[in-house]
């Protein structure tokens, strides 16, 4: 089971194609007649820089497409959360069946959602993230980074990202008392690899990027990796998962979770997989969240924001 880094981004969001499949391919328990209507909500901590219109108008055509083939579905309907909350409040009131959200907000709301984890996807071969800070070849954070520019990769618009979240608490453990804070100015990034590109073409600093990402660019253009260096790196870090509705019935949600891992050995779906850049779907296991609690828990010890 691979938990490093997910490798490529998606155009739409990796986590919006992956539930498409997800729901798609699934086939009832035997006697059990189709559902009329698939529920599915996707938070912004997932739709990786697509609009909301445009991240739904991608999953219900991948979702409505291949489960009218398999007769599972006669329709769905996606809706864009736009908090936590709100997804939350959609799963105790019976009317959402799957959730995909982003880790950080699966952790920050564990204890009100009305769901359990049911799947992460694997991207080219990798289900979790690591991050990177990047910096000129020897470079050193000062003590007082006060005229100093950081650029962060962050896919969303919150706040708290786990690059966000770990170059804070990273640099609290080296001895800066505000974290990212200390910096004079930090510039989010939305796209993989901008950041490794800010502190190449001398716009920022430092970077946090995506470990993949870094090494990515090293490949496109070696002089990269002649000027630059990795000054520290993450622990692997879940970006996202599928939760499904606790009143779902558990032979339906077992059936669900055989037929979800086991879609990347028919050849018919492999192609659509391949599009995505989805190697497979992997049933949820608890450990893939243990960095990540490891992770708020120093956050917090530090007294950062989360």
């Amino acid at each position: 089971m691979s938990r490093r880094g997910a490798a490529h981004p998606v155009p739409l969001g990796t986590a919006v194609a992956a539930l498409a499949v997800i729901v798609a391919l699934l086939t009832p328990v035997s006697g059990q007649a189709p559902a009329a209507v698939l529920r599915f909500g996707l938070t912004g901590g997932v739709i990786d820089g697509a609009s909301a219109a445009d991240a739904r108008a991608a999953a219900r055509v991948w979702a409505d497409g291949i489960s009218g083939d398999v007769g599972l579905f006669h329709a769905s309907e996606a809706s864009a959360i736009s908090t936590v909350e709100e997804g939350a409040q959609a799963l105790a009131a019976d009317k959402m069946d799957l959730l995909v959200l982003s880790a950080f907000e699966y952790l920050s709301a564990e204890k009100s959602l009305q769901c359990r984890p049911g799947f992460v996807y694997e991207i080219m071969g990798e289900a979790m993230q690591e991050f990177v800070l990047i910096g000129r070849k020897n470079a050193v954070v000062p003590a007082h980074p006060s005229d100093k520019s950081i650029a962060v990769f962050s896919t969303n618009r919150q706040a708290d990202t786990w690059p966000t979240v770990w170059a804070d608490a990273y640099f609290r453990d080296t001895g800066l008392p505000t974290g990212l804070k200390a910096f004079g100015q930090v510039r989010p990034i939305d796209r993989r690899g901008r950041a490794t590109m800010a502190v190449f073409f001398g716009q920022t600093d430092f970077g946090v990027d995506t470990l993949t990402a870094f090494t990515g660019t090293i490949e496109l253009n070696p002089q990269v990796g002649k000027d630059l260096a990795i000054l520290a790196r993450s622990a692997p870090l879940l970006p996202g998962l599928v939760c499904l509705n606790n009143r779902m019935p558990p032979a339906l949600r077992e059936r669900y979770i055989e037929r979800a891992t086991h879609i990347h050995e028919q050849t018919r779906y492999r192609q659509a997989l391949t599009i995505m850049r989805v190697t497979r779907l992997l049933a949820w296991d608890p450990r893939y969240l243990d960095s990540a609690r490891a992770l708020l828990a120093k956050a917090a010890s530090h007294g950062a924001r989360r």
